[in-house]
């Protein structure tokens, strides 16, 4: 993570800290304290949410039967992108996070499974102004 860190120049700076799920106060804190103070908030959010982060399965191929896993909330995981850009994380995965709308994820999410995939087709150019 310390890659995807940019520090502010070396001078003490404001920096945020999170005092609850949405509010946050400035603490004066020097560069080299700024990276540890930014990475503990991440951390701290990933305990406090890490029910409704379960890990992806990275192997389709595994028969072995396994409970039914649930899929990461959307809100949460933007959240927590949205958190780490705050703090001065930067990354193109952390950019492509913030740039989707949960809202819309779940809207689309919503819309695919209120309809049987074998009896009904969405037209595709007017599929994505439903979402909206």
């Amino acid at each position: 993570m310390e890659q995807m860190f940019v520090a502010p120049p070396e001078t003490e700076e404001d920096c945020p800290v999170q005092i609850s799920e949405s509010a946050f106060r400035q603490g004066l804190t020097g560069s080299t304290e700024r990276f540890d103070l930014a990475y503990r908030q991440v951390w701290l959010y990933a305990m406090r949410h890490y029910p409704s982060m379960p890990p992806e399965l990275k192997r389709k191929d595994n028969l072995i039967a396994q409970s039914n896993r649930a899929k990461a909330d959307e809100r949460v995981v933007y959240e927590m992108a949205e958190l780490a850009q705050c703090l001065g994380f930067h990354s193109d995965e952390i950019r492509d996070l913030v740039n989707q709308s949960p809202d819309r994820q779940i809207a689309r999410a919503a819309l695919l499974q209120a309809k049987k995939p074998g009896c009904f087709q969405y037209d595709a150019r007017v599929f994505e102004t439903l979402i909206d």
